[in-house]
């Protein structure tokens, strides 16, 4: 037996649609990979001008819903004229089960990741909601076993200018959404002024042959955090600075209650023509981590993890 229920509303920033339904073959709890599990449906892959326009037909959410996708993803819009346009819409796309979302409420614990590849700036900021680092109010009681199994499907729109603060200004900006141990494809969006137009789109860097290992160790005596490892990455990843890499690690926690980051500069020396370059690095620095706690290492990027305070590689994507 389905049960459905459909229901939208918008907000001055956020617009949702959601839709429920008693999973068919779906394994409950199923994480599946941290973007999904199967593909989206493709009458999500919408046209930009669908995307300025913020309009969702309802049948979107219930295809949502009726698919095998189990995960995060989102939508953007290629390009943004600068001059013409006031806000960079991104459409959240989420299916879930219920035992997940009473464990790890997800409009408390997603964020937001955006990346400007030339510059390396990194923002950090909740999808939804206030920016505020309390932990979220009591989940209350623990719902019933078929509410557990229940799966969910939800729709959001979120504007990623005003919850990033992104400059308005040209460049190239790679966008996630991080949720706790679940990461969604990354979105590029080219930002442009109608007069430095640019033929080519937003881009990230090839990541074929690039590799970065990283070990994240903690020292209960003097409650200290070290992330240290090694990297190679084809030169064309270098953005402008050609003298270090931006590297950041990002902590994040079930209860919602801290996001822990700590933001540092690799050094490196690139061979004139040299087609790739390497490099190690090592970081420390002083934290108190709350039981559950997960990390990401951002740099060159991408966003790798989720790892725990354990040896572990992890390849670039």
């Amino acid at each position: 037996m389905i049960r459905r229920r459909i229901h939208s509303f918008a907000l001055a920033l956020l617009a949702t649609a959601w839709a429920f339904s008693t999973p068919s073959g779906a394994a409950p709890g199923a994480a599946g990979a941290t973007r999904g599990s199967a593909a989206l449906p493709a009458s999500l892959d919408l046209p930009d001008e669908a995307l300025f326009a913020q309009v969702l037909a309802p049948e979107l959410t219930a295809q949502l819903l009726d698919s095998r996708f189990v995960g995060i993803a989102l939508r953007a819009p290629g390009r943004v004229d600068i001059d013409k346009r006031s806000s960079l819409p991104l459409l959240v796309a989420s299916r879930f089960d219920g035992a997940r979302g009473w464990a790890l409420p997800f409009d408390g614990l997603a964020q937001l990741v955006a990346i400007e590849l030339q510059t390396g700036q990194l923002r950090v900021q909740p999808a939804f909601g206030s920016d505020k680092r309390s932990a979220p109010a009591g989940r209350g009681a623990r719902p019933s076993p078929d509410d557990m199994r229940q799966f969910g499907a939800q729709l959001t729109w979120v504007d990623a200018r005003s919850r990033l603060a992104i400059p308005w200004q040209p460049g190239c900006w790679a966008i996630r959404l991080v949720y706790h141990d679940w990461v969604s494809n990354p979105v590029h969006v080219l930002l442009e002024s109608g007069q430095q137009r640019s033929a080519a789109a937003c881009r990230p860097a090839s990541s074929a042959g690039a590799q970065i290992d990283f070990r994240l160790v903690r020292a209960a005596a003097n409650m200290t955090m070290r992330v240290s490892g090694q990297f190679t990455l084809p030169a064309e990843a270098l953005g402008a600075d050609r003298t270090a890499l931006a590297a950041s690690v990002l902590v994040v926690t079930p209860n919602g209650a801290a996001l822990e980051r700590t933001d540092w500069r690799i050094p490196i020396a690139p061979v004139p023509g040299a087609r790739s370059i390497s490099g190690v690095f090592d970081q420390e620095w002083a934290a108190q981590l709350t039981p559950g706690a997960l990390a990401y290492l951002i740099v060159a990027g991408q966003v790798l993890g989720p790892r725990t305070w354990e040896s572990a590689t992890t390849r670039a994507r």
